[in-house]
């Protein structure tokens, strides 16, 4: 593949699907596995000349690692992970190439969807998350789930800056797991771990509409006539 081609092509993301417990001494290593991967298979890509774009980081769900008591703890909870990416971003500068580790702590549960809003005002872009509203034996979906998870997208709207904090929160429909993309990626013990990469191709879009269209002029260029 030509060097014009390749630029037709991004990988948008390259995201390592973990499993944490409730041992914090057991996250550093976990999360350092991680980074290493993350780090290597980007090396990996651009040694070819494409561009990597992001690196992430999804978790089980957040009530099977945090304390979910209450928001503090489970805030507590966050900090520690944050002081360790911090750490390990640092530690491991050289391989990252200045790209940050993004990160999801996957989906809440019905049990722990009210503590969402709170996770998010304080942990942001941290605290990227969702919630899967699964059907019944008859293909019908949990009403009043539905409605409670609409709720927490009205409170973030009102209680975080420009109502942005719905960018770190998802309602999931059939959402496959493995999705490498926030705030819909989630993953589970029993998958454990793995990863997915994520392209991103609109020039490749706008080439093949091109040459599609040949030398006909453009719907814009007619309507400025």
């Amino acid at each position: 593949m030509s060097q014009d081609q390749k630029q037709l092509i991004a990988v948008r993301a390259i995201t390592c699907f973990t499993v944490l417990d409730a041992n914090q001494a057991s996250w550093r290593g976990l999360l350092l596995e991680a980074i290493h991967f993350l780090a290597a298979a980007a090396e990996s890509i651009r040694s070819l000349d494409y561009e990597v774009q992001t690196l992430r980081i999804i978790t089980n769900p957040f009530c099977e690692w945090l304390d979910v008591s209450d928001a503090k703890m489970a805030l507590d909870g966050l900090g520690v992970i944050q002081r360790l990416l911090q750490e390990i971003e640092l530690l491991d500068e050289c391989n990252l190439k200045g790209t940050r580790i993004r990160f999801s702590i996957g989906a809440a549960t019905p049990e722990t969807l009210h503590l969402v809003p709170a996770l998010i005002r304080a942990g942001g872009d941290l605290a990227n998350c969702c919630i899967n509203i699964l059907q019944d034996q008859n293909g019908i979906l949990d009403a009043a789930l539905v409605l409670r998870a609409a709720e927490v997208c009205v409170e973030l709207g009102q209680t975080t800056l420009r109502g942005e904090g719905n960018f770190n929160f998802t309602i999931n429909f059939n959402g496959p797991t493995l999705c490498p993309y926030f705030p819909a990626g989630f993953n589970t013990s029993a998958n454990g771990k793995s990863f997915v990469i994520g392209l991103e191709y609109p020039n490749l879009l706008v080439s093949v509409l091109k040459s599609i269209a040949g030398d006909q002029p453009s719907v814009g260029a007619d309507l400025q006539h």
